[in-house]
């Protein structure tokens, strides 16, 4: 019994994907669609997670619970030229999308 509380305690780790943090960037461009709100990153790409625009396209999916506050705190943002954070759904898929969602994200002065 021991023995397999060792296994899925040390295999645990390599089964999940952490969902990444970017550095902090700036937001190039804005488009609101019936999917949600995408967005373009200035200064971050990762295309491990994002196939379109070399990496740097994201979105806030409609669906997400707190989307209203969400794309307006993104949108208040851009407008106002600040840097973000923001944390990447990894658990969505197992290969780059065009457009991964977000989870939450931070705004700095």
């Amino acid at each position: 019994m021991k023995k397999l509380l060792y296994i899925m305690m040390v295999m645990t780790p390599l089964m999940t994907k952490a969902d990444p943090w970017s550095t902090p960037t700036r937001i190039q461009w804005l488009y609101p669609t019936n999917k949600g709100l995408v967005f373009g990153t200035q200064d971050y790409a990762n295309q491990t997670f994002s196939s379109c625009d070399a990496g740097k396209r994201f979105i806030i999916p409609r669906t997400h619970d707190n989307y209203a506050v969400m794309s307006s705190t993104m949108i208040a943002a851009f407008m106002a030229d600040k840097k973000i954070k923001m944390n990447i759904d990894g658990e969505q898929f197992n290969q780059p999308v065009c457009e991964p969602s977000i989870n939450r994200f931070l705004v700095f002065k």
